[in-house]
């Protein structure tokens, strides 16, 4: 009888480390929240993404046409609206998907990251 309170008291411990744990039951949102969390603590999006002082940030950008709003063939105008595309690298914002659920990509309000100041000029 007290060996097998001896072995049951010695098996206890391993067997809470075999059982998961709740941290390791997360779904796709919450690891997508823990990624997010880790990401921004400590980011400021004023401050331009590079490493280096002398480093540039390369910014990629195109216009889509979304709409043809209105054509005046006689003044040669054409009003349209469009999607400004922009596209740049911020260093700070890299994570391991193999951490995070596999999650490769996430979509972040832009008041929440550095932009670049590009404007469209009307003329």
């Amino acid at each position: 009888m007290k060996l097998s309170v001896l072995l049951l008291l010695l098996l206890c411990p391993l067997a809470l480390a075999v059982i998961p744990g709740p941290n390791e039951f997360m779904s796709l949102a919450e690891m997508e929240d823990a990624l997010l969390r880790n990401l921004f603590q400590g980011y400021q999006r004023w401050v331009r993404p590079i490493q280096h002082v002398n480093d540039t940030v390369t910014v990629r950008f195109g216009l889509k046409i979304s709409q043809l709003v209105d054509v005046d063939e006689k003044n040669q105008l054409m009003t349209t609206n469009v999607w400004l595309c922009q596209e740049w690298i911020d260093y700070k914002l890299r994570w391991n998907p193999d951490q995070y659920g596999g999650i490769t990509s996430i979509r972040v309000p832009s008041e929440n990251i550095w932009l670049p100041d590009i404007v469209l000029y009307e003329k």
